[in-house]
């Protein structure tokens, strides 16, 4: 019982920093790590397309979507570890994009430079770019464009959003 009761608090822990990973928002890391226990029926430490399929129509929406991109090893189930890397992949790849559009190196990118890109591209920067702009430079840099995306997160209560923070709530 020991030995089930530690992988489980291994399991929550590694869902939890990737959440906080994911999005510094230490409320909606803690949702997402009760959401992934919560899903994980059979409690194996990864969901499958089976489980996905019975939780709520929003809730792990990205991963239903691309679950067999995600499952690295194909063996049916989507772990944190997986899902980590499979975010990870896709924020360097976006990053690298940005680096591209950022015709003049100058760490930011301006409408004429996102004027320049594929219109899919940066689609909700382009229509949010007044609102992302934080300072008002005429550029928004990826610090800015990140912030314009998730909420900063509450720190009303403790100035330590970190994820040894999170899990010390958590446990």
């Amino acid at each position: 019982m020991r030995v089930q009761s530690s992988l489980l608090i291994l399991v929550l822990a590694s869902a939890a920093m990737a959440a906080q990973a994911a999005d510094p928002n230490s409320a909606k890391a803690e949702a997402w790590a009760a959401d992934f226990k919560t899903a994980d029926l059979n409690r194996s430490g990864g969901l499958s397309q089976a489980e996905l399929g019975v939780t709520k129509p929003q809730q792990f929406a990205d991963t239903k979507k691309g679950f067999a991109r995600m499952d690295a090893n194909r063996d049916g189930q989507l772990t944190v570890a997986e899902y980590v890397a499979h975010k990870e992949k896709q924020r360097q790849t976006w990053e690298a994009a940005f680096k591209k559009a950022d015709v003049n190196d100058s760490g930011g990118l301006s409408l004429a430079e996102l004027g320049k890109t594929p219109s899919s591209q940066f689609a909700d920067l382009k229509t949010g770019f007044d609102k992302a702009d934080l300072n008002r430079d005429a550029q928004v840099t990826v610090q800015e464009y990140t912030d314009f995306q998730s909420p900063a997160p509450d720190t009303s209560e403790d100035e330590d959003t970190g994820w040894a923070s999170l899990l010390k709530k958590l446990f």
